[in-house]
């Protein structure tokens, strides 16, 4: 984490404002397939992307985009060991984040006070999240 909060530093903010990094959720390499995760994807795939790292022969990935409105809401992900993956948002202003809003339902089961899902695999043609291309300029530098 500090590796991505040292190069998020270099990217972002030279404002005063607070600045809010929002944790959504992190996979399992059986749930990468999880329709959550895979709208996601979709969502911020036209986002340009301001770093796209591969590291460590594929054990380490993180990725961040930007969604280029005024709000300078920020998409990261990180997968380690290629099997956990973790996504969230980074914002300068506590907004409502559009980019989680009416994902598909997940079909779960209660089991006495339990609820639980089925983990989903991702299709391999699906896999699509470290796939940017970096643009060569910096937002707002």
């Amino acid at each position: 984490m500090l590796l991505f909060s040292l190069l998020f530093s270099l990217l972002v903010f030279k404002s005063k404002d607070v600045i809010y990094f929002i944790i959504y959720n992190y996979f399992i390499i059986n749930d990468w397939g999880n329709e959550h995760l895979l709208e996601i994807i979709k969502r911020v795939d036209g986002w340009p992307c301001y770093a796209n790292i591969n590291t460590a022969s594929g054990y380490f990935k993180a990725i961040i985009r930007c969604n280029e409105n005024d709000n300078k809401e920020w998409f990261w992900a990180l997968e380690w060991n290629k099997y956990f993956r973790v996504i969230g948002l980074i914002a300068d202003k506590m907004i409502k984040q559009k980019i989680f809003d009416n994902l598909p339902v997940i079909k779960t089961y209660s089991i006495g006070n339990d609820i639980f899902f089925k983990e989903k695999p991702i299709e391999k043609n699906k896999d699509f999240l470290f796939s940017g291309t970096v643009v060569e300029e910096i937002y707002g530098v």
